[in-house]
């Protein structure tokens, strides 16, 4: 009996020195004096850092907390220190003027198992092979002359759109399934030079939003890795590994059947003379050029990943929003609708009433005022 008691008398004992050293050790970190330029940090947990601070919205709790520790402040998610930054200046600061200093990638378990290691453009680490892979959708996907050659598909899917309406005859129909078709059936025509909407247009719609749902997980193994189970355990690592392997089937699918198509010598482009992004980007990969990157088929189905990705769900639902508050607020459709709706001036020039408004967002990010030779990729500049 005794030995019990003094068993459990030392265990208490020390688990009263742990605790009071550990109680001692946070108060006086707490406590220290910042360094000059030191970022504010709101309090953290030990291991988990400030994830305790994330609600189910953690876009709305890290506004919240800025409004209290600054436009500028450091958090840590378990193992890996992150700056948020919650302001227009401090953004431009980051993303212009110190652009190079942050131009690396979070490592992301996720990323590597959709997109191929990493090897697209939005996950891949800055680098030469960075440079040359933007350089390849600068100026083989995404060239004015590229964009302008795909205007008769959209010109044709949007007309397309118009008279699905009007069939309606004032009947109630689906915007938002509508302009999500109309988005991937352009996106894929673009990409791929067919809609597959006849064989799975809305496979592709949810392949889309089941891969932007995944891409906002929280993988516990890049947090704390010792905790990496709990990926396993709570059905994410599954999730992650069903959709790469869908899109991987997808892709693969419409790689085969245009290197089919090539070795046929049969050009299925309808006439129109137009090259489709994944025609370009399997003749990049054929050819042996020291200017350009050699791309593998991983690393041509990781940029195509990118570009579906990033042209089908963010343009569906800016859209969809735009038309749902030009509904709401008619005042403003009208405006939209009249542009200009008197006399005016710009630059010193007279603008007529009813004149159209264009904003060429092209030539401004072109513009030889406002940037030193706009034309090559200098990240270093101001």
């Amino acid at each position: 009996m005794s030995s019990m008691l003094y068993t459990f008398s030392l265990s208490w004992v020390c688990a009263s020195l742990l605790a009071a050293t550990l109680s001692l050790l946070f108060f006086l970190r707490w406590t220290a004096a910042k360094k000059p330029g030191q970022l504010p940090t709101p309090p953290r947990l030990p291991i988990i850092g400030n994830l305790h601070q994330l609600g189910s919205l953690s876009h709305h709790s890290l506004a919240r907390l800025s409004e209290k520790y600054g436009p500028v402040m450091l958090f840590n998610f378990g193992r890996i220190p992150t700056v948020v930054v919650s302001s227009a200046a401090g953004a431009q600061e980051a993303l212009k003027i110190r652009d190079l200093a942050f131009s690396g990638r979070p490592l992301s378990s996720i990323s590597d198992r959709i997109f191929y290691g990493s090897q697209d453009l939005a996950f891949a680490q800055y680098g030469d092979e960075w440079r040359q892979m933007r350089r390849v959708c600068v100026m083989h996907l995404l060239s004015p002359k590229q964009v302008r050659s795909f205007r008769s598909v959209r010109e044709e899917e949007v007309a397309r759109l118009v008279d699905c309406i009007r069939a309606a005859s004032g009947a109630a129909v689906n915007m938002s399934a509508m302009i999500i078709g109309l988005t991937c059936d352009i996106v894929c025509k673009v990409a791929f030079g067919s809609k597959y909407s006849e064989e799975g247009g809305s496979q592709i719609h949810s392949l889309m939003s089941e891969l932007s749902a995944v891409m906002g997980m929280f993988p516990m193994r890049d947090h704390i890795p010792w905790l990496g189970w709990i990926d396993w355990l709570n059905g994410m690592d599954g999730r992650v590994k069903k959709i790469a392997m869908t899109i991987d089937s997808f892709i693969e699918k419409v790689l085969e059947e245009h290197t089919s198509k090539r070795c046929d010598n049969n050009n299925d482009k309808e006439g129109s003379g137009m090259d489709y992004l994944v025609d370009i980007l399997m003749s990049l990969g054929d050819k042996e050029d020291l200017d350009v990157i050699s791309l593998g088929r991983d690393s041509i189905k990781a940029i195509i990943l990118d570009m579906f990705a990033a042209g089908t769900e963010t343009t569906y639902v800016a859209t969809e929003w735009a038309m749902a508050e030009l509904m709401k607020h008619p005042a403003e459709m009208k405006r939209a609708q009249e542009e200009t709706v008197e006399d005016t001036q710009l630059l010193g020039y007279h603008v007529p009433q009813g004149t159209t408004l264009f904003i060429n967002a092209w030539a401004l990010g072109r513009d030889v005022g406002s940037w030193e030779k706009p034309e090559e990729f200098r990240p270093e500049s101001q």
